[in-house]
């Protein structure tokens, strides 16, 4: 786990100019987003705000890569919308709808998902409290690991 997030680190920070800039514009702050690749695992990360794009499949991908920790994938059965949030409305960086804001089980964070099937934002942070919030086990050994990485507490 730890290695496979020091290699995407290291793509995000040395490789950004060599992989290239996503075809997509980050959602928050309308800057073209990277594309940073590891182990099958495709991420669209915003170098301005910190947001990570996932296509709607890439959760699972992240899911498998990560050994040590399982955590619930968002699907029909576990999606409950937020009618009420106070987060600012995004667009979907693919087709540009309008994206919902939801919770996985009712667990924080609120995330934005794409109402056509694209994919999931998370803002700066929310990563990381989204795998916590959402693991089946403990992720013990790796908390710190990503406190530092993807803002886990």
């Amino acid at each position: 786990m730890q290695y496979f997030l020091i290699a995407v680190l290291y793509d995000i920070i040395y490789l950004s100019n060599e992989k290239g800039f996503s075809h997509m514009r980050c959602p928050v702050c309308n800057n073209m987003m990277i594309v940073v690749e590891r182990y099958d695992v495709e991420l669209d990360y915003c170098i301005n705000c910190h947001g990570i794009w996932f296509d709607f499949e890439e959760l699972k991908f992240l899911s498998d890569a990560m050994e040590d920790v399982e955590f619930e994938i968002p699907s029909e059965e576990n999606i409950k919308e937020v009618k009420n949030s106070k987060e600012k409305i995004h667009r979907c960086p693919r087709c540009m709808s309008k994206m919902k804001k939801i919770m996985i089980n009712g667990n924080p964070p609120v995330i934005d998902c794409c109402p056509n099937r694209h994919g999931f934002w998370f803002d700066s942070g929310e990563l990381g409290e989204y795998i916590q919030s959402n693991s089946k086990i403990e992720p013990k050994g790796m908390i710190k690991f990503l406190g530092e990485v993807i803002k886990m507490k």
